[in-house]
């Protein structure tokens, strides 16, 4: 087991290429990676020494708990994860029945990937189509597009 532990943070004093004494304990080293002086250097972490040193961190970029992303146990750092980032919520079941018509096909296909909260308006959309394509007086490229030369 390390008697001495080395900040994992590459320029930080404390590091292996600083200046200034190691820490003796795994708790003081997390101590310490949880001052203001690290709370923006988490980039530069180097997760070899990490793990050398026995510590974890959480790697998500977008994590509410930063600074203090540094654990000393892989449960408290799965507890952290399991509570901060939940996974994400499976996707809804697929219906068992096939659709039965052309239409409820190309909807069912068309609207399968869209959010939970969205409504599917597709057959408002084909209505509204038809009805532009279906006016009067008819389209002149129908009925005079004969006659221009």
């Amino acid at each position: 087991m390390n008697s001495e532990f080395f900040c994992p943070i590459r320029g930080c004093p404390h590091s292996t290429e600083g200046d200034k004494a190691p820490f003796l304990t795994r708790t003081t080293l997390i101590r310490h990676l949880h001052t203001p002086i690290h709370s923006s250097t988490h980039h530069l972490v180097n997760h070899t020494r990490c793990a050398n040193a026995g510590i974890y961190t959480c790697c998500t970029s977008s994590c509410p708990s930063s600074p203090k992303i540094f654990f000393s146990s892989l449960r408290a750092l799965h507890d952290h994860c399991i509570t901060i980032h939940p996974p994400p919520t499976p996707p809804p079941p697929i219906p068992t029945e096939p659709p039965s018509t052309p239409f409820a096909i190309s909807s069912h296909l068309l609207h399968s990937h869209c959010p939970t909260h969205t409504t599917n308006h597709w057959a408002h959309g084909l209505n509204f189509i038809s009805s532009v394509y279906d006016h009067e007086p008819p389209d002149f490229r129908t009925t005079w597009r004969h006659l221009i030369h």
